[in-house]
């Protein structure tokens, strides 16, 4: 079982109004309101305990006690992690190229998952991994992970969390917005494959390229991508409907690339994350060495 406390203060209100309301509010799920009334003592208000029916004002303050009892189906397994920050409530992870995320139907032992999940074991810190996230396989960057459901309740329905990817391509790109529909191909059995082309029977999505650095000698453009949305390979896909695909990507890009042992030049490398229990925002920033040749 893991236990975790957290405390708010009430504000932006102006009349009283149900605890529950309240919490509904801020971002906690029904489902997590629910289970804080199974239990005596889960719920306090201004150091009283009390139930999630009371009336709150502006000021108040509230203690939730969150308590998890789980089955953890993530296998531990020893890894070196590159942790970039980590507090009671998340712990973000900077994943290198070529690393899942989380396990896959051929790989259920070695991705971030089973390393973060040992690394939490042997600290006495029983979690399951819920990232706020997911990268390719292929793409380096921050991973962030919620330590409990409350606070990743909290994370997503504030979309709280702001990422920032570079990207290096073939050829000179201007700053643009790029907006299509993105669908998944099928096999002929009508099962998803991983390749995705832009298609207007797919899925809208926009992706900003918010600055480009072109290097006139190697003529290649770095750049820096913010998504509106978050399709699978949606960055890969828009670029190389552009013609100028990812330089590493062995997917979206032509021979040339294929044989060179070159990663995929994508990478979550800055990301601004507002702290809903800190009341603060977290920047991470990595520089990267980037490959081209």
């Amino acid at each position: 079982m893991r236990t975790q406390e957290y405390k708010f203060q009430v504000y932006g209100l102006n009349s009283s109004l149900p605890l529950k309301y309240y919490l509904r509010k801020i971002g906690i799920s029904s489902t997590i309101i629910k289970d804080l009334r199974k239990e005596y003592g889960l719920v306090k208000l201004n150091n009283k305990i009390t139930t999630v029916n009371e009336l709150v004002k502006n000021n108040d303050k509230i203690i939730l006690t969150i308590k998890e009892t789980f089955v953890n189906n993530v296998i531990p397994s020893k890894n070196k992690l590159d942790i970039a920050y980590e507090d009671d409530y998340i712990i973000i992870v900077y994943k290198p190229h070529g690393l899942d995320t989380i396990p896959t139907r051929h790989n259920n032992e070695n991705t971030l998952a089973n390393y973060v999940t040992y690394y939490a074991n042997e600290r006495n810190e029983n979690f399951i991994f819920r990232c706020l996230n997911r990268l390719d396989k292929e793409t380096e960057g921050y991973i962030i992970v919620a330590k409990d459901r409350l606070i990743y309740s909290l994370l997503t329905s504030n979309k709280s969390l702001h990422k920032v990817y570079t990207a290096v391509c073939k050829g000179k790109i201007q700053t643009m917005e790029i907006s299509s529909h993105i669908e998944t191909l099928k096999d002929e059995y009508g099962k998803n494959v991983m390749k995705r082309i832009v298609s207007s029977n797919g899925k809208s999505c926009l992706t900003k390229i918010t600055n480009s650095k072109y290097n006139t000698e190697e003529n290649i453009s770095v750049l820096n991508i913010e998504l509106q949305t978050g399709r699978t390979h949606q960055i890969r896909v828009h670029l190389s409907s552009l013609n100028h695909p990812i330089i590493g990507d062995k997917l979206y890009n032509d021979v040339e690339d294929n044989i060179k042992n070159i990663p995929l030049q994508l990478y979550c490398n800055e990301i601004f994350i507002w702290h809903p229990i800190l009341n603060k925002t977290i920047h991470l920033f990595q520089n990267i060495k980037i490959e081209y040749k």
